[in-house]
């Protein structure tokens, strides 16, 4: 297992999109941190997100923090969130 710190800027909100799997602020904040990859899902439950088109392989995200998942439900409910950093795991595939 693999860790960094994952962080959603201002940016990476006013540009998301809510309920859209690829270009939600959590997927456009793991572009930035995989700058190879050719895109980027999130669930509808903020559970699992999957980095795809590293060459020859794929960054797996089993689990998020807590935290994290209640702030995906929070945009995409069209509630006010903050920028937010936090710590995720991750594997690859």
């Amino acid at each position: 297992m693999y860790s960094f710190n994952l962080k959603i800027t201002q940016d990476h909100i006013e540009k998301g999109h809510i309920r859209e799997c690829e270009s939600c602020p959590v997927a456009l904040a793991l572009l930035e941190q995989f700058p190879n990859a050719v895109n980027a899902y999130v669930d509808s439950a903020g559970g699992t997100v999957l980095c795809v088109g590293i060459p020859k392989q794929s960054i797996v995200f089993d689990e998020w923090p807590d935290v994290l998942s209640k702030w995906i439900c929070a945009f995409d409910n069209h509630n006010l969130v903050e920028p937010i950093e936090v710590v995720v795991e991750y594997r690859v595939a």
